[in-house]
């Protein structure tokens, strides 16, 4: 990564984080819970990454009612609007700064692993707007199968980015710690 490129990630890498942190709290803490106690405790869309199939979008649409819809295409709707693309950057920023010097093409290459899930992110919260507008009974089935595999997809893209971070993380710590001892 050229200098001034790796220094203008230093740079955003800490306000990235914490911008996509207060997002993702926001709605693991508010929006989330708010979906749940509306739908009677089923799970919304976003929450099931192994999918969900058409009479399980029926039920959460038909739970929700007026109020959970209203409130799942206004508040939850718009924090995921942001949420997605601020998530991919923040990996995307972090992986390229964790990649070790020696990796060669692959630092160019690996960290655009975290923009995938944001785009099935993005093709799930398409899929769910329309099933919510269309309501219980305007429900496609061919819509919900689409949104469902945009959830699994999104889950597997996001999970091997986070998978990838992680790693890149327990590496960089794993270094300093042993740089510690020998010191």
């Amino acid at each position: 990564m050229p200098s001034r490129l790796e220094s203008f990630f230093k740079a955003i890498v800490w306000p990235l984080v914490a911008v996509t942190l207060g997002v993702y709290l926001a709605m693991v803490l508010w929006s989330l819970p708010q979906l749940q106690t509306y739908s009677d405790g089923q799970l919304a869309f976003d929450l099931r990454p192994m999918g969900y199939g058409y009479e399980d979008a029926q039920s959460l649409i038909s739970a929700l009612g007026p109020d959970g819809i209203n409130f799942y295409l206004g508040i939850q709707q718009f924090l995921d609007l942001f949420y997605p693309a601020l998530m991919a950057l923040t990996l995307f920023v972090s992986i390229a700064l964790l990649l070790p010097k020696n990796f060669g093409i692959w630092r160019l290459i690996l960290p655009w692993i975290a923009f995938p899930g944001a785009a099935f992110d993005y093709a799930e919260n398409t899929a769910v707007r329309e099933m919510l507008l269309g309501g219980p009974e305007g429900l496609d089935p061919t819509l919900v199968a689409w949104a469902s595999q945009a959830s699994q997809m999104k889950a597997l893209f996001s999970s091997m980015a986070m998978l990838l971070l992680a790693v890149l993380l327990l590496r960089w710590g794993w270094r300093r710690l042993r740089g510690a001892r020998e010191s």
